[in-house]
């Protein structure tokens, strides 16, 4: 099974799925497609199926937890993130990855249990069982030393090194980039290298205000997809 079925799913339940196949390295083999989930089910058998869900309703943390892991582990870790957590815990579904070695935290994501029971109806009621889900905001790649950036229409992702990565809504992008990369101070020279990625329509929109990082940025690399 060298290939792998990537289906991202969105928040808005009348919202379409959109998917693509990858092969063993990660490279696209063939178009991204747009639909219904259930319209992807001819492309499951041999491959592995991923889930990604949208990062703005899934948050990401990773907080320092017992060593022991197992039930216990996953009955504590409502509790320890529980003060900084807008909802009621109760109402929350918490999925604990494995902690990397020598990292003090322990990788956990936190989302809705109403929208996680319907992403999982829908694709139980489509004929889809996924082997994985991850926020698609994992899936945005980073860089040691830099910042990474993707416009997605009214999105922003951010990735920066050894940070965990998070969406904020983009509207007014000029006042969320100035939150983000505020302008150095006198005398001071910009250390920050910074890779924004956008489709062409949103570069030529906010042409101006993208390629106006340059003086707030050690280097700035813009990315225009084709998807």
């Amino acid at each position: 099974m060298s290939e792998t079925l990537v289906i991202r799913l969105r928040a808005a339940d009348e919202a379409p799925a959109s998917w693509l196949v990858v092969d063993e390295n990660g490279a696209r083999s063939g178009p991204i497609v747009n639909g219904p989930v259930a319209d992807a089910l001819n492309l499951v058998t041999g491959r592995r199926v991923v889930l990604l869900l949208p990062g703005s309703d899934v948050t990401l943390a990773e907080p320092e937890l017992p060593l022991r892991g197992g039930a216990r582990l996953a009955q504590v870790v409502p509790y320890a993130l529980e003060e900084q957590l807008a909802s009621d815990v109760d109402t929350l579904h918490f999925a604990v990855g494995t902690r990397s070695t020598g990292a003090a935290g322990t990788p956990v994501a936190i989302v809705a249990r109403s929208l996680m029971q319907r992403w999982h109806e829908q694709c139980e009621a489509a004929g889809i069982r996924a082997a994985a889900a991850y926020s698609d905001a994992a899936a945005v790649p980073g860089s040691p030393g830099g910042c990474t950036l993707l416009l997605d229409e009214t999105l922003l992702y951010v990735r920066r090194a050894d940070a965990l990565p998070y969406v904020l809504d983009a509207a007014p992008l000029p006042e969320v980039l100035d939150s983000l990369l505020p302008p150095p101070g006198v005398g001071a020279e910009p250390d920050e290298h910074v890779s924004f990625y956008c489709g062409a329509a949103d570069y030529e929109r906010h042409r101006d205000v993208i390629e106006g990082l340059r003086p707030r940025t050690a280097t700035l690399q813009v990315k225009l997809l084709p998807d």
